[in-house]
């Protein structure tokens, strides 16, 4: 499917009024897991807020973009948000209301403002759910979801996605330059450019292309290796002002080496933001300030690492040894 087409079925949703015609679309991409009731649904729609971010013809169509459960009665402030907390309020949510049982059932939880919280549990328990919810791909049938006390429901589409950054498990690069795949709205100067791919250690590998920041990339980033791709999702991020990052695995496709640069960028990088990380390599959320284990839509554990890790019979801990056992016998 090419970015025209994908465009075409955002503009398909239904209408939610109209908001902030002109105000810019997210620049960043989300990717989905298989790990949820009811994903085969919300892929399309995955795939389409992907795509949206660097797509110049949904200008047009921002208007008439919506999401259901949105209560539209609040313009935030173009400074929102200032700090980056995260609310999650007794949130119900369901695919399918009055068809299929919700597969968030109460979901309760607060992230506090440059928080690093990694949100981890077994297959089905919630975490593609979560990321749904907070960026309106799927509406709630009860509860709230505020970030900095702003109820998301009750603003914009357009308001809330441009101000949520996000790095995907899987690299989504569109066809244009390096400059277009970095800055799609041209706002940022080539100076910035430049020193967020050097904070990537993508520099040096554009600076030897002839043509630099206008190098052309192919759609899905086919010139590109998965790592180099994934770093440039990052250093897209970096040029986002943002105060709420959210991560959904970045480093499940790439070699170690990528690996170690995008941990150090993250702790590094993005220290002054709130960033929730959807991890299902244990190691890689090892150094969040605050873990987040969900079950069934429900938070079970939540609380610093070695904290959850020394519970007898918790279920972080559980998942740790588990993780743990299956990476010794792969190592014989």
């Amino acid at each position: 499917m090419t970015s025209a087409e994908r465009v075409l079925e955002y503009a398909r949703l239904p209408s939610e009024g109209v908001r902030r015609g002109t105000a810019p679309l997210p620049r960043a991409a989300i990717a989905h897991h298989d790990d949820d009731a009811g994903n085969s649904n919300m892929s399309k729609h995955t795939e389409v807020a992907a795509s949206v971010a660097a797509a110049e013809a949904v200008h047009a169509a921002a208007a008439a973009v919506g999401s259901a459960g949105s209560r539209l009665t609040y313009t935030p402030p173009a400074s929102w948000p200032e700090a980056g907390r995260v609310d999650v309020n007794d949130v119900f949510m369901s695919y399918k209301p009055g068809v299929l049982p919700p597969v968030l059932r109460g979901l309760t939880f607060t992230l506090l403002p440059r928080q690093k919280v990694g949100v981890c549990g077994r297959t089905g328990a919630g975490k593609s759910s979560l990321f749904s919810v907070l960026f309106r791909l799927h509406g709630i049938q009860a509860g709230s979801v505020c970030i900095d006390g702003v109820d998301i429901n009750s603003i914009g589409l357009a308001d809330l996605r441009s101000q949520l950054a996000i790095i995907p498990q899987n690299p989504v690069i569109f066809s244009g330059t390096v400059r277009y795949n970095l800055d799609p709205f041209s706002v940022c100067a080539d100076a910035e450019l430049w020193a967020a791919l050097e904070k990537v250690q993508l520099k040096q590998h554009f600076l030897s292309q002839p043509m630099g920041l206008a190098s052309p990339m192919s759609e899905s980033g086919g010139n590109l290796s998965a790592g180099q791709g994934q770093l440039l999702c990052i250093a897209r991020a970096l040029l986002q002002p943002s105060r709420v990052l959210f991560v959904d695995e970045a480093t499940a496709n790439v070699d170690p080496q990528t690996d170690q640069v995008i941990q150090r960028v993250l702790r590094t990088a993005f220290k002054e933001r709130t960033v929730v990380t959807i991890a299902h390599r244990l190691d890689t959320i090892a150094d969040c300030d605050v873990i987040l284990v969900l079950d069934a839509g429900k938070v079970v554990e939540m609380g610093p690492p070695e904290e959850l890790r020394a519970k007898p019979d918790g279920v972080f801990a559980g998942m740790v040894a588990l993780q743990s056992g299956a990476h010794g016998e792969a190592a014989h």
